[in-house]
């Protein structure tokens, strides 16, 4: 034992004697060392005077424990709030995937009928233009014979170079009526070139919004519904501004465009479609929604963490301190007991002497 405690004091070490580790009858949450400097100074800075002579410091071991439990329960309320929160983000963004996967269903069979227009209408244009080139080689036969009554036999195409002929430029035909389709004045052509046409930027718009499907799946099979709703929401920070599933931009300058999330425990993942920057955004545990750190890790890579209460589980937000609220209760219990047995036994005691003093 260091000399500098007393001989009957009660106190102990640590391995670095610059320190002091108060005794606090071995409670591990009351654990607590202090410098040197502050053993023997006439203040009581351990919870049970141990830094200090016997005698001199009164035990607030008791005291310390039940304002520490209603610190404890005090954030246990806190950690419900956030809690609430999350469970409400939970909520809000599975109604959002479940909306957007019937939406998409939807989509998806909108989508098979149009992709089976189109195919009829193709098929109609292909009829007609053969129909139309047809009728193109048989006027043009017909305008030929006609000229040639008046000229010597000799004078007509002879008809096996005609077939050649129209089987070199039949091809043609079909090239230049592709580029330039109001090459061919037929109305009815026309109707169906117009009607595919529409029926093709439908099915572009369409398979563009199919492509959310990848969010909302990820979102249904993982179950990160909260995370999922943060799609809704924009956050700021310093000069930038993140919003979730959508855009990412510095001084309203795009850098990117997030088309969705994997879904992972508290990770959203995001690649910007923008010219350069590709980021990671992470979601850790916190009371509101906010940024807490930009990392650049190069001028084409982006670390993001945001605090969410999408990112706390009830793991986080509760084993800990309900363990330790647990663990100060069953202490406090105990040492109320034997505050208790301590005073019964002196009662007893002192009614034995006054008995021996009659």
């Amino acid at each position: 034992m260091n000399s500098i405690c007393d001989k009957n004091q009660k106190c102990t070490f640590i391995e670095n004697h610059s320190y002091f580790q108060c005794e606090n009858e071995n409670i591990t949450i009351l654990q607590k060392i202090i410098p040197f400097d502050k053993v023997h100074n006439g203040l009581c800075d351990c919870e049970d005077g141990s830094d200090e002579n016997e005698g001199l410091c009164t035990s607030k071991i008791q005291e310390v424990l039940e304002l520490k439990l209603k610190s404890l329960k005090e954030k246990r309320k806190t950690n419900e709030t956030i809690s609430a929160k999350r469970d409400k983000w939970t909520n809000n963004g599975k109604e959002e995937a479940l909306k957007g996967i019937k939406l998409l269903n939807s989509i998806s069979e909108e989508l098979n009928k149009f992709k089976n227009t189109e195919k009829y209408l193709e098929k109609m244009r292909q009829e007609r233009l053969s129909y139309l080139l047809n009728q193109t080689e048989s006027n043009e036969e017909k305008k030929k014979i006609k000229k040639a009554q008046n000229y010597f036999v000799h004078d007509v195409i002879p008809f096996g170079i005609q077939e050649r002929i129209k089987n070199i430029l039949r091809p043609i035909f079909h090239f230049i009526n592709d580029l330039n389709p109001e090459a061919i004045n037929d109305q009815n052509y026309c109707s169906i070139r117009y009607k595919l046409g529409k029926i093709r930027s439908f099915i572009e718009e369409k398979e563009q919004q199919t492509f959310q499907r990848f969010a909302y799946n990820s979102a249904i099979i993982s179950g990160d519904y909260c995370i999922f709703a943060l799609n809704n929401i924009c956050l700021k920070y310093q000069d930038y501004e993140l919003c979730l599933g959508k855009n990412f931009t510095k001084n309203n300058q795009l850098i990117g465009t997030y088309k969705g999330h994997l879904g992972y425990s508290n990770i959203y993942i995001g690649y910007s479609q923008g010219h350069e920057v590709r980021s990671k955004l992470t979601v850790l545990c916190g009371k509101e929604n906010k940024v807490s750190i930009i990392n650049f890790i190069n001028l084409s890579s982006i670390n993001i963490f945001i605090e969410s209460p999408c990112g706390c589980s009830d793991t986080i937000l509760f084993k800990e301190i309900d363990d330790q609220i647990k663990s100060i209760e069953t202490i406090i219990k105990q040492r109320t007991k034997n505050s208790l047995d301590l005073n019964d036994e002196n009662h007893k005691n002192s009614q034995k002497k006054d008995t021996e003093a009659i």
